[in-house]
């Protein structure tokens, strides 16, 4: 591990930069946890590697699946911080004949045992961005709290009673402005994208065909890279390629999943709520990735990240949207509820519809550089 410093900082915090000691390329969603004065801070690298702290921190430690854990103390300035990617050792191709399925039926068993469960409120920082012809048209950055009271697969209740969300300060919001946005998730179904158990379960059930590409070990860790069929009850069928999942060898939970799901020609057809213009919008794929960070003597989710490609066919114009939703959670509280005064209310809109309209000099997660040029631009059209 090296350290390269930058300027001296004055103000109150300093910022990390992360890379990989032998590509030099940046790393994100490092996880970070310090302590200052007794006081505790935890984080996570955006895409550029970044992240801020609090000067003169007493201690900080990372960590991250591919890399390994560091412990920094009372950093004054600017730094990169060079991580070294754990030693990984290709396996004997006789683990060829693993059931990728068992396992995943395994972790969903367990699931009680392996990972944070009952009644948790997760601080959060929810980010969403959305490109038209791979240029940003908009994007919200907020903290967000999430309480959880399940985190169960089989719902006896609907998923909208055991969560509540609550909204915080808003960091970001711009937004150029579409007459069609399918970027917002589906109020029914948005506790379902923070549950690695429903994923899960989705897999085992609709997941047919899976074949193992190659596996890895680590001293640590189990790395499968798979593909797979998907076909749903309504008889969509879909490829999962250039997938990984990270288990842990001691116990062997899910560390890390990521999975890319190609569409097969699913189109959907409507009309747009405000100029009443006909659209048809031709879905592309998905990527999907979650990671996992060690919670006492169990495992709770650190990151989620959900991507997704696709066409809009508008009065004979065609553009490609990508949308990009990220979920940090920087901290756990056992039970606990939201605050009346941050409470929002899925059932009547959107988490967006929620937003105040403002930027803050201070952001939780850092902005990429591409972000941070977005929202300094002027004469936008808020």
């Amino acid at each position: 591990m090296y350290l390269l410093c930058g300027n001296l900082v004055y103000a109150q915090y300093v910022e990390l930069t992360f890379k990989d000691s032998k590509t030099n390329e940046v790393i994100p969603s490092v996880y970070i946890k310090a302590i200052k004065q007794n006081e505790k801070f935890e984080t996570i690298s955006n895409l550029d590697g970044k992240i801020k702290l609090p000067i003169k921190c007493d201690s900080i430690k990372t960590s991250h699946i591919a890399y390994e854990s560091i412990a920094i103390n009372k950093l004054e300035q600017d730094v990169v911080i060079f991580l070294t990617p754990r030693i990984q050792q290709l396996e004997d191709i006789t683990v060829y004949s693993i059931n990728l399925k068992e396992k995943f039926e395994y972790v969903l068993k367990n699931f009680s045992r392996l990972y944070v469960s009952g009644q948790h409120t997760y601080q959060c920082t929810y980010k969403d961005t959305y490109r038209v012809n791979d240029t940003l048209s908009r994007l919200l950055q907020f903290n967000m709290k999430w309480w959880d009271k399940n985190y169960n697969s089989k719902y006896k209740k609907p998923p909208l009673s055991q969560n509540q969300i609550g909204v915080g300060r808003t960091d970001y919001s711009k937004n150029r402005g579409r007459d069609i946005d399918n970027s917002s998730f589906d109020n029914n179904s948005f506790f379902g994208f923070l549950h690695l158990n429903n994923y899960l379960t989705a897999l085992n059930l609709y997941g047919k065909n899976f074949i193992i590409d190659r596996i890895e070990k680590t001293e640590a860790t189990t790395i499968i890279f798979f593909n797979a069929l998907l076909e749903t009850p309504k008889a969509n069928k879909m490829k999962l390629s250039e997938c990984k999942v990270i288990f842990d060898r001691k116990t062997g939970a899910i560390l890390f999943l990521k999975t890319h799901l190609i569409n097969d020609n699913h189109i959907e057809e409507g009309v747009s709520e405000e100029k009443k213009i006909p659209y048809k919008i031709h879905y592309l794929d998905e990527h999907r990735m979650m990671s996992f960070v060690k919670e006492k003597n169990k495992f709770r989710i650190s990151q989620l990240s959900f991507q997704d490609n696709f066409e809009v066919e508008m009065l004979g114009k065609k553009d490609a949207i990508e949308t990009e939703l990220n979920i940090y959670v920087t901290k756990i509280e056992k039970g606990n509820t939201i605050p009346k005064s941050e409470l929002i209310d899925l059932k009547v809109k959107s988490i967006h519809e929620f937003i105040n309209k403002k930027t803050t000099n201070d952001p939780t997660i850092l902005l990429t550089t591409e972000e941070q040029e977005f929202i300094n631009e002027k004469n936008d059209n808020n």
